[in-house]
């Protein structure tokens, strides 16, 4: 795939909020991950732009992504991006140039709040964010898709399997033999535990899939979610896993890991039964970070330590196996 610079994104930008009817806001560069992002300023008011290569194959996900942000927005209390149409009344914009690959555009209202720090995130903080996600799980809409409606499935094909979003494609062969066996083993584990969950409207739909905490924001003891670039159809309590496996790094893990519930059953008593699937579905998000980072290893994140990092991770599902509960040492993404 073809690399642009922070200068050719800044160009394309400036391109897409024309399609908004921005004429003369202010670009910042905020990120660059598998997207890159601006903090968009007008004299009114603030937006975040989200650009990345376009994808038509999946462009029925992205329209389906942007709808169900709407109702979220719209139909709950819940603090999640709302997208802009263009001026054209789109629900994203397409950039097409001769000099770059065409790009997807979408404008976003501003949010307000920081990121919590895993290092010293508050209690109260942690039990808000598992209300949020319960009730985020309370709105999802009724699986199987309704018609029209296309999002990622992140079951066990949809985590583990050649169509997944995390599939590392060429990057396989990063893995030795003994590595695919432990990542095997792990897997089936995840299997038996989803398939005890079962795919009932109580246990599977629309999930935010990647809720780390970075893509949280608190603001005056409200929160907010960002980046629902991967909410897809999954067991609601994997949903709970990215954050888990971020704080597993933390020596409170298990404080924070009884804050996060102890919010989430408050909004879903149903679910307090499950607690048990927590840790090999933790693990599960190990392994799609590794598949992500084998798929991944030109990434600037990543770069010349790819094998390292996946190494390491590996390493640390070998204890998983022998003490099914994931440790964690490292601190790459």
């Amino acid at each position: 795939m073809r690399t642009l610079t922070e200068a050719q994104w800044t160009q394309i930008a400036e391109l897409a909020i024309q399609a908004y009817g921005l004429l003369t806001a202010q670009l910042n560069w905020l990120s660059q991950t598998h997207n890159t992002v601006f903090e968009v300023i007008t004299d009114e008011k603030r937006y975040s732009l989200r650009l990345q290569i376009a994808d038509d194959g999946r462009i029925e996900w992205l329209r389906s992504e942007l709808t169900f942000l709407r109702i979220l927005h719209d139909m709950t209390k819940l603090s999640v991006p709302y997208p802009n149409f263009t001026r054209l009344g789109e629900s994203y914009a397409r950039i097409n140039s001769a000099d770059y690959p065409p790009i997807q555009a979408v404008l976003f209202n501003h949010l307000e709040g920081e990121s919590p720090m895993p290092t010293s995130i508050i209690p109260e903080e942690l039990r808000k964010i598992g209300a949020f996600l319960g009730q985020l799980h309370q709105s999802s809409p009724p699986f199987p898709s309704p018609k029209g409606f296309q999002r990622p499935m992140l079951d066990w094909q949809g985590l583990f399997g050649t169509e997944s979003i995390y599939d590392p494609e060429e990057g396989h062969a990063l893995f030795t033999d003994e590595m695919k066996r432990i990542i095997n083993r792990v897997t089936e584990q995840v299997q038996r535990v989803m398939d005890k969950l079962s795919q009932s409207k109580v246990q599977f739909g629309m999930i935010h899939g990647d809720l780390l905490t970075k893509n949280i924001l608190v603001h005056e003891g409200d929160v907010s979610a960002l980046d629902f670039e991967y909410c897809g159809w999954g067991y609601f309590l994997y949903d709970l896993a990215p954050l888990l496996w971020q704080f597993k790094l933390e020596e409170t893990y298990a404080e924070l890991e009884d804050m996060l519930w102890e919010g989430y059953i408050q909004v879903r008593p149903q679910m307090a039964l499950h607690r048990e699937a927590l840790e090999p579905l933790i693990a599960a998000r190990h392994v799609a970070s590794i598949r992500w980072i084998a798929k991944n290893q030109h990434h600037p994140y990543v770069k010349g330590k790819a094998l390292s990092i996946v190494e390491q991770r590996i390493n640390e599902l070998k204890q998983f196996l022998t003490t099914g509960f994931l440790r964690r040492n490292d601190t790459q993404p």
